[in-house]
């Protein structure tokens, strides 16, 4: 009898593994399916998780475009009260929410390169502002990788400083883009990527803060601009993967530990990727006959004294924004960058 009832409850305990369900986050993007960005995220942090933790985990990233969840702006209440698992977005698009948001995710031409805002961020305490903000927002921050630095598309020759002055640009919702080019004398008007096109066919700007010289090309935005600054200072986006916090204090330490590997190779390969294209993409842009403004480290030096006074505004909106904005200075003053 005891041997049957061994055998019985094997059977039932097989069958409970085999009908387990994994465990399915929904994550959107704020990229398109074309996007370099889109398709090093689903490369590196989509696929090879959904492949290690099979049975365990499934992961569906959802683009930006007919098949989306919802749009990029309202993915920051969506991942906060779980209607959705994650969001792979821009960290400064919710500098409205928070200001550490946009210092943190594009503190306005702070960063020489890649490397100097990796030491900071992984090294001295920059993960740590960013994490006890999302905390605040039911949100937790698996990891980011960069944008490389962006360039502006303009209808004019921007040959330095002067050259933006009353003129209208666009500059991305949340950032601290609207301040910074409004000290440089420009007019800044804030919306999505998706009308900037549309906005330069009926010259409701004259420039924009759009992206870099890869997705400005891919975007079809300098059809209407023929006018770049490369290589670019001002902007070096966090492309940031968050989740819900609920969804991801439910994972065992074995899965949490899975995921941040892949979301570290992730930061690191989509720099090697997306650096590598620069060269075909210059050359892509004589071909299209855009004209490339490299500005003098005087005018970069200036430039740069004015956007230090945008990090104290920002830096005097609360008591957290005082202390990341310090951070950062102290950071480069310790490396002679500031």
């Amino acid at each position: 009898m005891m041997e049957r009832w061994i055998f019985i409850f094997s059977i039932f305990a097989c069958s409970s593994v085999v009908s387990a369900e994994p465990t399915i986050w929904t994550v959107q993007s704020h990229k398109s399916e074309a996007s370099i960005f889109h398709q090093n995220f689903k490369k590196y942090v989509v696929v090879p998780i959904n492949k290690d933790l099979k049975g365990q985990l499934e992961i569906r990233l959802f683009a930006q475009g007919e098949n989306q969840l919802h749009s990029n702006r309202s993915s920051f209440s969506e991942v906060r009260h779980g209607r959705v698992s994650g969001r792979f977005s821009a960290t400064m698009y919710w500098g409205g929410a928070d200001p550490v948001f946009a210092i943190a995710g594009d503190l306005i031409a702070a960063w020489e390169n890649e490397e100097d805002f990796f030491d900071w961020f992984d090294n001295f305490g920059g993960e740590a502002f960013v994490q006890k903000a999302y905390a605040r927002y039911n949100s937790y921050f698996v990891g980011y990788a960069l944008s490389p630095h962006e360039s502006l598309v303009a209808k004019f020759p921007i040959t330095d400083i002067k050259s933006l002055q009353g003129k209208t640009i666009r500059t991305p919702p949340g950032s601290m883009g609207r301040a910074f080019f409004e000290a440089l004398g420009a007019v800044s008007r804030s919306f999505t990527m998706a009308k900037v096109s549309s906005s330069f066919q009926r010259s409701a700007i004259d420039a924009a803060d759009y992206s870099t010289i890869g997705l400005n090309l891919q975007e079809g935005v300098y059809q209407h601009a023929k006018y770049t600054n490369y290589p670019g200072f001002h902007s070096l986006p966090v492309l940031e993967f968050v989740v819900n916090l609920q969804q991801w204090n439910r994972l065992s330490l074995d899965e949490k530990e899975v995921i941040k590997r892949h979301v570290k190779n992730w930061q690191k390969m989509n720099t090697v990727i997306v650096n590598k294209l620069e060269p075909k993409h210059l050359a892509q842009l004589k071909v299209e006959g855009v004209t490339l403004h490299k500005w003098s480290s005087i005018e970069m030096r200036e430039a740069r004294t004015i956007a230090i006074g945008v990090w104290d505004e920002f830096a005097r909106k609360s008591p957290q924004a005082k202390a990341i904005v310090e951070s950062i200075k102290k950071w480069l003053r310790d490396n002679n960058k500031l």
